[in-house]
């Protein structure tokens, strides 16, 4: 009997959903733009709550860094000084957001270079990381439905393996 694999990560600004049946190569193309939609809101969210939805609340601004801050830029919450980073990781159409579907795998983020250094935090610079992007498992168990459906459902409109890809995969 195959195994069905499922594993999402994500590092520095960039999400990477990778699925596989055994060694059949089933193809979960179909199943990456909503993928990138669950991928996308759970980002939004992140940054609407300042951390807390993935579980850890963003660190503070320090008070020298927040003051300058309400002078050049009022009222823009934390991370979203200029926008630029949030709509690379938010919106799809911006162009410095990362949508790579492949056959098993798909990569969601941003090129903006800023992205990983606040995800990832710059002590030497005294810059907390603060988790841009991330899922919980409610997204894993979304895309995990979606997996499922690409592999095993028949309800019109979703592709079905082949027969020959399921014995692949057995």
């Amino acid at each position: 009997m195959s195994e069905v694999v499922f594993k999402m990560q994500g590092t520095d600004g960039v999400i990477s959903v990778m699925g596989a049946v055994g060694k059949s190569g089933v193809d979960f193309r179909p199943i990456w733009p909503k993928a990138h939609t669950i991928i996308n809101r759970a980002t939004a969210r992140q940054f609407r709550t300042k951390g807390k939805y993935m579980g850890a609340d963003w660190k503070p601004l320090t008070t020298k860094y927040k003051k300058w801050k309400q002078k050049r830029y009022p009222g823009k919450p934390i991370e979203r000084r200029t926008d630029r980073m949030w709509k690379s990781l938010t919106n799809p159409n911006d162009q410095e957001h990362i949508f790579i579907p492949r056959r098993q795998s798909v990569d969601v983020g941003s090129i903006n270079p800023i992205a990983p250094i606040q995800h990832s935090g710059a002590p030497s610079n005294n810059l907390p990381a603060r988790r841009l992007m991330g899922y919980t498992k409610k997204e894993v168990d979304a895309i995990m439905k979606l997996v499922q459906k690409n592999l095993f459902s028949d309800i019109g409109g979703v592709r079905r393996i082949s027969l020959e890809e399921a014995r692949r995969a057995i």
